[in-house]
C-alpha cells in the first residue's frame, strides 16, 4: 500500500504483499481497517482492536 514502508532489505512486509498483489482486495481489506480502527465512532473497543491486532500478527508470522 501507498503508506507501507519497506524492510531494509527493500522487501514490503508480509501483508503488503498480498494486499498488492490484488489491488481490489487491498482497497477494501484498507477500507475495512479503517472502519473498524481508524473511525471515531468505532464498532470495536481499544481492547477488541488490540485482540484482532495480536490474532493477525500471529496469523502472518509477525514478531512477538
Amino acid at each position: 500500500m501507498a503508506t507501507e514502508k519497506r524492510r531494509d532489505d527493500g522487501n514490503a512486509s508480509g501483508i503488503a504483499q498480498v494486499l498488492l498483489a490484488d489491488l481490489g482486495l487491498a482497497v477494501r481489506a484498507l477500507w475495512l481497517y479503517r472502519y473498524l480502527h481508524e473511525r471515531r465512532r468505532s464498532p470495536l473497543t481499544r481492547l477488541q482492536r488490540e485482540m484482532v491486532a495480536t490474532v493477525v500478527n500471529g496469523l502472518i508470522g509477525g514478531a512477538p
